[in-house]
C-alpha cells in the first residue's frame, strides 16, 4: 500500500515536470518580467496554501480547463493563456492521482500571475495618494505640521516619500498567500469550508486590512523618521502585517466561516477514474502545450489605428516605434520634450502603463502625484535613473474625453466611447513640463473615430 502511495506520489511529480519543460518558453518568458520573481518564489509555500481535500476522490475537471486554454491560444495567442494551461495541466495530474483539491487552487492560480502583478502597479497608484493624504491627517490631527504634495509627507521640515514598496506587490503578494494559509489551516481543523461567498470575503477582508497595515506603516516610518534600507524600516513594515493584517485576520476568519461555510459531505465517497481515459488525456494535452509552446509567441499585435498615426505636431519629429510581437508606438520629440501615445485596449489590464514600461527601461519612479492642469487631472512623477533625471506626466485622451481614471476610460469605451490613446510626455525641466502638457490638453490629438 505504500509502495503505491509512494508510486502514485512519484508519478505526480514526473508528468508536473514534464509539463515544466512542455511549458519552458512561457515560463522563461515570465521570469523576465518584474514581479513575477517574487510569485514563483512564493509558489514554494503552496502546499500550506491549498491541500488534497479528497483523497479518494479523483477528477479530471482541470482537463477542460487545460483544453479550453490551448483552444483560446489558437484564437488569442498570448502567453499569459500559457500559463494558465500550465497551472491547469499541473492540477489536473495532482487530481487525476492523489485527489481532489480545495477551491484554493483557483485563487491561487490568479496570485501567481502576471494579472495580479499589472493590478497592483497599475491600481496601487492611485491607493499611494490616497494614503499619503490620510497619512498627513492623521499627522495634523495628532499635533504635527504636516503637508502631503502626491505622494511626498514634509513633517517639520523632513520629507518623506510613499514609494511602490510602500504598498507594492511584496506586501500585498504576503499578506494574501498569508491570509490563504490561515483559510487552509481553519477548514482543515474545523472540517468545514468556506463558500465561494466566504472566500471572497476573506480576500477582501485581507486587501482591506492590507491597505489599513500601510497607512499605520507610513505614520509610523514617518514618527520614527525610519528611513529606507534601515533596520528600523523594515522592522515597522513585518510588524504592521502581523499586527494590522494576520492577527485581525485570525479572529475575523472563524466568524466568517461560521456563517459562510459548510460541511463536507462527500468526504468518504471513493470516486474513481478511467485511467486509460486519464493517460490518454494527460498525453494529448502535454502534445498540445508543447506545440502551442514552440509555435508561440506571437501575441495579439497592437498596431496603431489610423488617427494615431496620423498625430503631428509642430516642432516636433515624428517615428513610429516598433517593438517585438507587432507592438507600435507613436515618438515625438523636440529640443526639450519627449511624447509617447499608444493605443489602449480594455480588456488588457496594464496596457504598458508608464510605471511599468519606464521602470523596465532602468528608470526608478519617484514623487508621483496628480496634478490639476486647466481644470484636467494628469499623473505626474520623475524618473531616475544612473546617468540622468527628467519629469513625465501622462494621462488618457479619446479626442472628447481626457482623464486619468484606469477604469473611467474603459467604461466609457464600453458604452461606445471613441478609442483611447495614452499620451505620456516627459522633460527635463518640471517647468517645461508643465507647459508642455498645458498646451496638449488645449489640443485635439486625435480625429473623432
Amino acid at each position: 500500500m505504500i509502495f503505491e502511495k509512494n508510486k502514485t506520489f512519484l508519478i505526480t511529480i514526473i508528468l508536473v515536470l514534464v509539463g515544466l519543460l512542455c511549458s519552458l518558453p512561457t515560463l522563461q518568458f515570465y521570469a523576465q518580467v518584474n514581479g513575477m520573481v517574487l510569485a514563483y518564489a512564493g509558489m514554494l509555500f503552496l502546499p500550506l496554501a491549498f491541500y488534497i481535500k479528497k483523497p479518494a476522490y479523483l477528477s479530471m475537471r482541470f482537463a477542460l480547463s487545460t483544453l479550453a486554454c490551448l483552444g483560446i491560444f489558437i484564437l488569442i495567442p498570448s502567453h499569459l493563456i500559457l500559463l494558465f494551461g500550465f497551472y491547469c495541466f499541473c492540477f489536473l495530474v495532482m487530481e487525476s492521482f492523489l485527489g481532489k483539491l480545495n477551491k484554493l487552487a483557483f485563487i491561487l492560480m490568479i496570485l501567481a500571475s502576471p494579472i495580479a502583478y499589472s493590478l497592483f502597479e497599475v491600481f496601487g497608484f492611485p491607493i499611494r495618494l490616497t494614503l499619503t493624504k490620510w497619512a498627513a491627517s492623521i499627522l495634523n490631527f495628532s499635533g504635527f505640521d504636516c503637508q502631503s504634495t502626491g505622494n511626498l509627507l514634509e513633517v517639520n521640515g523632513a520629507i518623506f516619500s510613499v514609494d511602490p514598496v510602500c504598498m507594492g506587490l511584496n506586501m500585498v503578494m504576503t499578506s494574501l498567500l498569508g491570509s490563504l494559509i490561515l483559510i487552509s489551516f481553519l477548514e482543515k481543523k474545523c472540517l468545514q469550508y468556506f463558500t465561494n461567498i466566504g472566500l471572497l470575503l476573506n480576500l477582501i477582508a485581507s486587501l482591506a486590512f492590507v491597505i489599513l497595515a500601510n497607512l499605520f506603516r507610513i505614520v509610523l516610518i514617518v514618527l520614527w523618521k525610519a528611513m529606507p534600507g534601515t533596520t528600523l524600516h523594515e522592522m515597522i513594515g513585518l510588524c504592521s502585517m502581523v499586527a494590522f493584517v494576520f492577527v485581525p485576520l485570525y479572529f475575523l476568519l472563524p466568524i466568517i466561516l461560521r456563517y459562510f461555510s459548510k460541511p463536507d459531505s462527500d468526504e468518504n465517497v471513493i470516486r474513481p477514474i478511467n485511467s486509460q481515459l486519464r493517460n490518454s488525456s494527460i498525453f494529448v494535452l502535454l502534445v498540445g502545450l508543447f506545440i502551442a509552446n514552440q509555435v508561440h509567441p506571437n501575441i495579439q499585435k497592437e498596431v496603431l489605428d489610423e488617427q494615431t498615426r496620423s498625430v503631428n505636431l509642430a516642432g516636433y519629429e515624428k517615428e513610429i516605434l516598433q517593438f517585438p510581437n507587432d507592438l507600435e508606438v507613436v515618438a515625438l520629440k523636440s529640443e526639450q520634450h519627449l511624447i509617447y501615445i499608444k493605443s489602449q485596449y480594455p480588456y488588457r489590464i496594464s496596457n504598458h502603463s508608464p510605471l511599468i514600461c519606464w521602470q523596465g527601461s532602468g528608470h526608478e519612479i519617484k514623487n508621483e502625484r496628480v496634478l490639476e492642469v486647466n481644470q484636467h487631472l494628469v499623473f505626474t512623477a520623475e524618473l531616475i535613473s544612473e546617468n540622468d533625471s527628467y519629469y513625465t506626466a501622462w494621462w488618457y485622451d479619446n479626442g472628447k474625453y481626457k482623464t486619468i481614471g484606469n477604469t473611467d476610460w474603459r467604461w466609457k469605451l464600453m458604452k461606445g466611447e471613441p478609442s483611447f490613446r495614452l499620451v505620456n510626455v516627459s522633460a527635463k525641466d518640471f517647468s517645461q513640463l508643465y507647459m508642455e502638457v498645458e498646451w496638449l490638453l488645449a489640443q485635439d490629438l486625435f480625429e473623432k473615430d
